[in-house]
This record gives C-alpha cells, sequence and structure tokens, in this order.
C-alpha cells in the first residue's frame, strides 16, 4: 500500500477477474510470465470499468460453472456469488428470520454463514464510510448485486442496522467468530519464487 492511502481493514477493495484472456497454451517456463501479463492486461482494460467488488467471471465461461450462482453485470462480465450458506439461507432452509438458533447451530451452518453475513455487514459500513468516493461506490454497487439475489436476507439485514447477530439473536456465536479473524491479514502472502 502506498503513502497516503487509506487502510481499509477487514476487506479487501480490490476485483479478482477469472476469464479466457487468462488462460494461453505456453511452455512451462513462461507459464508465470505469459499469466501475469495477461492477467495484468486484463486488470488493466476491466478492472475500473466493473462497479464492484469480488469475483467476477467472463461471460463466455459462466456457462461452464455451475457450482456459483452468477449475474450477468454487463456485455463481458458476470459477478460470481461466492455464499453458499447466504443462498441456503435465503431459500428458506433454516426458517424464516430471525432463525432458531438450535437449527443455525445443530446444523453447523453458523459456521458457514458468520463470514458471509459479516461480509455483507462490512460492504454496508464501508460502502457508507469509505473515505475514497470510488471505492465507496464499489462497496455500494456489490451491495446492490448482493440485494438482488439474496433479497429476503438483506431486507432483514437493513431492518436490523446490518447487526448480523440479530439474524439469530439466541444463537451462540462464539465459537462461529473465534474462527474468523477480523482482517485479512492472514491470508495475504508475497511470493517471490515459483
Amino acid at each position: 500500500m502506498s503513502k497516503g492511502q487509506p487502510h481499509t481493514p477487514g476487506l479487501p477493495h480490490y476485483t479478482h477477474l477469472i476469464g479466457l484472456h487468462a488462460v494461453r497454451i505456453v511452455g512451462r517456463k513462461d507459464v508465470f510470465v505469459a499469466l501475469d501479463r495477461a492477467t495484468t492486461q486484463a486488470e488493466q482494460s476491466t478492472r475500473k470499468a466493473i462497479q464492484g467488488i469480488g469475483l467476477f467471471m467472463q461471460n463466455e465461461i459462466v456457462r461452464d460453472s455451475d457450482v456459483f450462482p452468477t449475474r450477468r453485470v454487463n456485455d463481458q462480465f458476470s459477478f460470481v456469488y461466492i455464499t453458499q450458506s447466504l443462498t441456503r439461507v435465503e431459500r428458506g432452509h433454516l426458517g424464516d428470520f430471525p432463525m432458531e438458533a438450535g437449527l443455525l447451530e445443530v446444523t453447523d451452518e453458523i459456521f458457514h454463514f458468520t463470514p458471509e453475513v459479516m461480509y455483507l455487514a462490512r460492504l454496508h459500513q464501508f460502502g457508507a464510510n469509505h473515505p475514497v468516493q470510488e471505492v465507496r461506490m464499489k462497496y455500494k454497487a456489490t451491495l446492490t448485486l448482493f440485494k438482488k439475489q439474496y433479497p429476503r436476507t438483506l431486507r432483514f439485514m437493513e431492518a436490523h442496522d446490518f447487526r448480523w447477530e440479530d439474524c439469530s439473536p439466541l444463537a451462540n456465536w462464539d465459537k462461529a467468530l473465534a474462527q474468523w479473524p477480523q482482517n485479512f491479514r492472514w491470508a495475504i502472502k508475497e511470493r517471490k519464487k515459483y
């Protein structure tokens, strides 16, 4: 991070791209150079045009990906919802809001739901408060994508000022919270050799 840029602990504000341009046939020794070049080219041409934070996939390869739901955002890219627990909750697999604590805990869904619902709360927080307007707009746009995919869940969260604990007030969130650090420093590693 360069000097003068605000630090936003807990949530990266960059965009990940998966696309055909990053896949090429190259010799084994050149694979990392080619991948780096292709990724840089794709990011430079599209990162600023995409209003959102998260994982985006080129539309040409969406049909080959059926694990996570996607939403087309423009002619080139679709947003990938890597939030499987939110999908189950939205479909009513755990009942209505507020959810029954016993069901959330006995199924261990609380361990999957916690980081996903905390992510939504952070999107809301940074969409309202991030000091850089361009970044703030990306957070808001991303939250709008989630509202389209998970309307029932987001209506509840908005009505409760994004206090994710209100999703199941009697649940014991302590064990689930102990697994998730407050920031992503544990995931950031710099690789110098391949």
